[in-house]
């Protein structure tokens, strides 16, 4: 096979199954030109084996977005994709994250460069402002996913990053480390005990005799009830000021059976009343950031029980703690705290749960871990509240 220039363009001319082959190829750059006739020869060559030869064509350029553009496109999708898209709920959070610290350092770089240097920097930036290291495990974790959410048509990540850790100088996580703030058993009393308006009262009540999380209180309403106030049926919580009929997870659709003493308050707090049992003056669902920032923190501070972190989980704790001093079965301590079980004889044993005569007889022996009044008229005991004056725990 020849090929030569003749003017300012390549030419080729070679003999092929005895039949000479020639012409221009229009290039003039000669390895261009070389590629372009090994096309030729090889279709030639299909062709007279029968085959039809089709070059090799080259993969189309996907245009490189920057960091803020893929981020929009990628929170876009967590929201509209069909499996398991991410509540609305969850959206603001993502949102804040990347308004306040994945775009100002990363926002205007082309995707290509969001690499390990820029992800080291970004965190040594929340490291310098004193941000937990699980939140900017989180925050990284959102910048690489964003990196992996563009694709091709295959759904093969445009750029192919293998992240390492170790290069980012991401910190590690010591949950010895993490805040766990509790309150003790004269804690509690004390906070219960300078409640003025019943709704609160009851509302604290419930979640530290329940182990309900503060959205699931707070969208109870009379129909999730049975008839005796013994059973909560879980099945809504309150997101933003507005009651969903979605819950943290799969294991949070449970039914929780309340201590007998706890009922009967439970009864005489409702009455004969419909609707939310926890409803604002508006008769909307009370939000925990309301409830927290009007109500729960001030009492908190006031009795000198503040330190950060503290809120109404607190009172979740203090229940799951409860049921293991009282050597509750962990299969209804699970449960009952709508934690999942991934315990195979626990899957093979679930049968057990819809034992309800087990279950009441399981509240009961339980007990609530703190001394509870008939009423919150009468339950104004100065002596708790001096007697609670220690620090809380972590």
């Amino acid at each position: 096979m020849s090929i030569f220039k003749r003017g300012s363009t390549y030419h080729y001319d070679f003999i092929l199954n005895g039949v000479r082959q020639q012409g221009s190829t229009k290039l003039k750059n000669r390895r261009a030109a070389g590629d372009l006739v090994d096309n030729i020869r090889a279709k030639l060559v299909n062709e007279s084996r029968g085959f039809v030869f089709e070059p090799a064509q080259s993969r189309p350029e996907i245009p490189i977005p920057t960091f803020r553009t893929q981020s929009e496109v990628w929170l876009r999708h967590l929201q509209t994709r069909n499996r398991r898209p991410i509540p609305e709920s969850s959206v603001p959070s993502i949102q804040g994250a990347l308004n306040k610290w994945l775009w100002p350092t990363l926002g205007t770089m082309p995707l290509s460069e969001v690499n390990h240097a820029a992800l080291r920097a970004l965190v040594q930036k929340m490291s310098d402002a004193g941000l937990a290291p699980k939140t900017i495990c989180s925050y990284v974790t959102f910048a690489k996913q964003v990196v992996n959410n563009l694709a091709d048509e295959h759904g093969k990540p445009v750029i192919a990053r293998q992240w390492d850790d170790n290069r980012i100088d991401l910190p590690v996580v010591n949950k010895r480390n993490q805040r766990r703030v509790t309150l003790t058993k004269v804690q509690i009393e004390a906070l219960i005990a300078v409640c003025d308006e019943p709704w609160e009262w009851m509302l604290y009540l419930l979640c530290c005799a329940s182990g309900l999380r503060i959205s699931e209180a707070l969208a109870v309403d009379r129909e999730h009830l049975s008839d005796d106030g013994s059973v909560i049926y879980v099945r809504q919580q309150v997101k933003a000021n507005k009651v969903v009929a979605y819950l943290k997870t799969d294991a949070a659709w449970r039914v929780v059976d309340l201590d007998p003493r706890i009922a009967q308050l439970l009864m005489e707090y409702v009455k004969n009343n419909t609707g939310l049992l926890f409803p604002s003056r508006s008769g909307s669902p009370r939000s925990y950031s309301n409830v927290y920032n009007r109500f729960l923190r001030p009492k908190l501070e006031k009795l000198g029980f503040y330190v950060p972190g503290a809120g109404a989980h607190c009172f979740r704790r203090f229940r799951a703690a409860q049921l293991r001093r009282a050597a509750c079965p962990d299969d209804l301590r699970k449960f009952w705290l709508g934690h999942a079980s991934y315990d195979i004889s626990d899957q093979y044993a679930l049968q057990l749960l819809e034992d309800v005569e087990r279950r009441k007889a399981a509240a009961a022996r339980a007990g609530l871990g703190f001394e509870v009044a008939d009423s919150p008229c009468n339950f104004h005991h100065s002596g708790l509240v001096e007697a609670a004056c220690q620090p809380v725990t972590q």
